[in-house]
């Protein structure tokens, strides 16, 4: 069964990508340590740790055209939620998030990547607990947001954000064997440079990057993209059919 785990947010919430990754493979995975119902509340009422690069759309409209479609595919199966928290070695996994925030940021130009991008707010429970111990705990300052929404939340540079966030979608990702698949351009050119410059970074119970894996279904990606275009899926297909 061939599946794609989506980074570097909880959902996907561009139709026309949701609609081309379904094309490509039988389930779609998503890293959230927080219950569907939950997560649902935090997009409706836009408290959530979802960032965005770009001002546009309301974060709760978005979601509000999203929902249904996210019913339907959990409905038929296709669709599966994961805690990273609940398949990884927490006791390691700080030193993963460190070791690719360290090569994101010194070597990957990650800060010029996304240049002035605002702030990136990340629940407290997607970070293992050494993180607030070691390196990482100079880099998160609690949110403004946690004591109203109840849920312990912190905020980082959107660089530090998406390096965290990117290497705990490729620990899953190598535990699940499932491809890493977004619907953002920065954010998939910092997964390319990710895979050519961390060959021989570790991840956690597992001996390196599946970079030629990775590779290929990026590439399967780009191709139906050229099959399936963005724009043809939004004019003439629907996920309710």
């Amino acid at each position: 069964m061939a599946e794609a785990l989506y980074f570097p947010f909880s959902r996907c919430l561009d139709e026309a990508a949701l609609k081309q990754a379904v094309l490509l493979y039988d389930r779609l995975i998503f890293i959230d340590p927080v219950s569907a119902e939950e997560r649902a509340a935090l997009y409706a009422g836009s408290l959530t740790a979802r960032p965005r690069v770009r001002q546009g759309e309301p974060l709760a409209a978005r979601w509000q055209r999203a929902e249904r479609h996210y019913r339907l595919l959990e409905a038929e199966g296709l669709v599966e939620t994961l805690d990273a928290g609940e398949i990884l070695d927490l006791e390691r996994g700080a030193d993963f998030l460190e070791a690719g925030l360290e090569v994101d940021l010194e070597v990957n130009e990650a800060d010029r990547l996304f240049g002035r991008s605002g702030p990136w707010q990340i629940l407290e429970r997607r970070l293992p607990p050494a993180a607030f111990e070691g390196p990482l705990r100079r880099w998160l300052r609690p949110s403004e947001r946690s004591s109203r929404a109840g849920r312990p939340t912190f905020v980082v540079p959107y660089a530090v954000g998406s390096s965290l966030s990117l290497s705990s979608a490729l620990a899953v990702g190598h535990v699940t064997n499932a491809t890493l698949m977004t619907d953002s351009e920065l954010h998939h050119e910092l997964l390319l440079r990710r895979l050519r410059s961390t060959s021989t970074l570790t991840t956690p119970d597992m001996k390196a990057p599946p970079v030629s894996r990775d590779a290929r279904r990026l590439i399967e990606l780009r191709v139906v993209e050229e099959l399936a275009p963005s724009a043809s899926l939004r004019e003439r297909w629907s996920l309710r059919t």
